[in-house]
This record gives structure tokens, sequence and C-alpha cells, in this order.
């Protein structure tokens, strides 16, 4: 689909961008103070336990659980597709995470479990797998769709193994539980729980107005990315219509070439190259310091109840206060479908933040899209490939 080309201000606070000639110089780079992976980690992990009440060993407990679980999560994921529903930590911080499973463990996840890094609680004997789990998700909200709702989100509780409704009501059409339920598909009869609201609280986050933006879109870049043939760019929000330039601390303007776009199944999220400069593995973990990107995080992998960070221009500080409350997500707003979208458990992020990287350490974990049923959403960066063709560069 073409875009309209306004001059459109993408700001810098999530990018680095050096000059190509000189990305291969030896001389230190400039720019705001580049972190070693130990600050990275101790800046969050601090940050974190001021947001939760923890003590600093606190924290670091919750996040020895996170890591280990996830790692398990991954594999359990790859070997047992049809088994694996998802995995969740305690909320006592370190206290030992559950891993959920379809049916009955077979004896190589109880064995995988037994060898982690922690203790792990194997919760089986859960209807669905995860896949079925966004299948139904995908379907339940195809049919209320049908049924004439234009604002709502379904989203998979993988600790319930259900699938969750939040629908806005309108004087057409019914609020009434039973009568929505009788005009769903049978297979709804059990592990749906529908709920209506007079408003959903959901929106995107892009700003307009303001000296720098000449009166246009503004959002933050997120991610260095590349494609397999090795064009590289920068991500952002795939609602911020428009982008056509960059703007870096303390070296001006760059123009930048729209790429491709995606809304929909994988997400909301577009890039663009950004001619005569390269985009290295960094990125803004707040306005005066920069990370270097060294993983992203799989999809498997995203744990209910872990941290996760974010840094927008907006807000122009670094967060991580919100917890992962479901790891997939559809949200409908005024009839346009954003699916695959992970939801925390509050909304931390304004207008203008849109594209922004949610993250944690040096890891890269989404894009932000905006806020549903009240908490912020952002789009995994596992779903670049599937909605762009393009991955997060990691050094």
């Amino acid at each position: 689909m073409m875009k309209t080309r306004a001059l459109i201000a993408l700001a810098s606070s999530a990018l680095l961008l050096a000059p190509a000639a000189a990305a291969n110089a030896e001389e230190p780079e400039a720019g705001p103070y580049l972190q070693t992976a130990d600050e990275a980690l101790a800046e969050d992990l601090t940050l974190i336990a001021a947001a939760q009440g923890w003590t600093y060993a606190e924290a670091l407990a919750q996040h020895e659980a996170t890591e280990a679980i996830g790692e398990l999560a991954v594999q359990v994921a790859a070997a047992y597709p049809d088994a694996f529903v998802g995995s969740a930590l305690s909320t006592e911080p370190g206290g030992a995470p559950t891993l959920y499973i379809k049916g009955t463990a077979a004896p190589a996840i109880n064995a995988l479990a037994a060898s982690a890094e922690v203790a792990v609680n194997i919760a089986d004997g859960q209807p669905y797998s995860f896949v079925e789990l966004e299948a139904r998700n995908d379907k339940l909200h195809a049919e209320l769709i049908g049924m004439g709702y234009d604002t709502l989100m379904t989203a998979v509780d993988i600790t319930s193994g259900t699938v969750e409704a939040d629908i806005e009501t309108t004087e057409e059409l019914s609020s009434s539980r039973t009568a929505v339920r009788a005009a769903l598909s049978e297979e709804f009869d059990e592990g749906v729980e529908l709920n209506f609201t007079d408003s959903l609280e959901a929106g995107l986050e892009y700003a307009f107005g303001g000296a720098k933006v000449g009166g246009g879109t503004s959002c933050t870049s997120g991610w260095t990315v590349i494609t397999p043939g090795g064009t590289q760019g920068v991500t952002t929000a795939g609602h911020c219509d428009g982008i056509t330039r960059i703007l870096e601390d303390g070296s001006g303007w760059h123009a930048m070439d729209y790429r491709s776009q995606h809304r929909g199944r994988w997400g909301d999220v577009e890039w663009h190259t950004v001619p005569g400069n390269s985009t290295p593995a960094r990125f803004y973990a707040n306005a005066n310091t920069r990370r270097t990107t060294t993983s992203t995080e799989p999809a498997s992998g995203l744990t209910t109840g872990e941290s996760i960070c974010v840094y927008g221009r907006t807000t122009n500080q670094r967060d991580c206060s919100a917890l992962l409350l479901r790891p997939s997500l559809t949200c409908t707003i005024d009839g346009v479908s954003t699916a695959r979208m992970v939801q925390m458990n509050k909304r931390v992020t304004t207008g203008g933040d849109s594209g922004g990287g949610w993250s944690h350490g040096n890891r890269a974990y989404g894009s932000h899209v905006g806020y549903c049923a009240g908490d912020s959403v952002f789009t995994p960066v596992a779903y670049f490939p599937n909605a762009l063709g393009v991955s997060v560069r990691t050094a």
C-alpha cells in the first residue's frame, strides 16, 4: 500500500546512527555513554526492585528464575509444540516458576525441568497447547468482529488455559453474555471469558504537532534490523505513517526511506533504511546511555510475570515497573485488528512512545504499539521476520 510522504520526524531517542565511513573506525563512538552488560543489568534490576518494593537481591533472584524458566520454555516449545502451553513466574521473588503443559507431561519434559537452574513446578493436565490457544483466540476474535463489534480485545491466558474477551458495548449490539455465547461456535461453550465494558481504553501512542516534527506524526525509533541479504535499517510502529527522517542527538536530521509495514497478524511494525548511515546493534536505554543489543527474546520465552523495561521519547525515562500479563493479545480499535501483541499489567507509556523498544538488560523484547484494555502492548521482535522479513541486529 502506498504511503503519503509528509516531512515527519522519527524521534532519535532509541537509535544510534553513525556515518557509514566511520562505522569501522577504531576511535571511540560518539554519543551518550555506552553501558557494559553488567551496568545494563544492574540498572534494570535497581529500577525493578524500586518499582516492586523488593531488595536488589530479590530482584536478582527473580531475574535468575526468569532466565531459567525462559530457557526451559524455549527448549520444551521447540521439542514438544503440541504439549507446550507457557510459563509463569512466582509472585514471590525467586520462587519456583511454573511450566504449563497440555495433558500429562512426558518423562523427557520432566527431565528437562529437573535439569533447570532453579526448581520448577510443572502444571500439566492443561486443556490446550499454546498453539491451540492462539488459534482459539484468532477464531473468537473473528467471530466477535463478525457480530459487528469493532472495538474489543481477546487474549490468551496460559495460567487458566482460557481466552478472555473484553468487548466495548454499543446501543445496537447486545451486551448480554448469554446472547453472545449463544451466537458463538459451540467450541466456545467453555474455556472463554466474556467481559463487556462501556470503554475499552485502547489507543495508539503516536503524537501530533510540535516544532521538531512540523505538525506531523511523532514516534520513537525502535531496533536496528537487517535483512537476510544484508540491508540494514531501523524499525518503528506500523501506524506511524509518513516517516521520512530521523533526528540523531547531537548530529541533526538524517533522511529515511520507507521499506515496508505490517499491521495485522504479526503485530504493528514497519522499517526504514537510512541512506549513507550504518545502523549498529545499539539502542538507547534512556536519554543519556546506550546499550549494545546482544540477544532477542524468543516468543516461547515470554514468561507471565516477568519484568520488561521500555524507553520512549515522550516519557523520556526508562520504566521497568510493568510485568508481562498475557503473551498473546489481539486488539481491534475502530475496526483495525492487530494480533500477537504482548500485554503488560499496566500502562507506562504515552503519545509519541509508539515504536520504542521494550528490553531487559541487553536483550530486545519488542516494539511499542500503544495500549489496549488500559495496559501497554508491544509487538515481539520474534515476529519481525514474519511481519517484515527482517531481524533485530545483535552483536
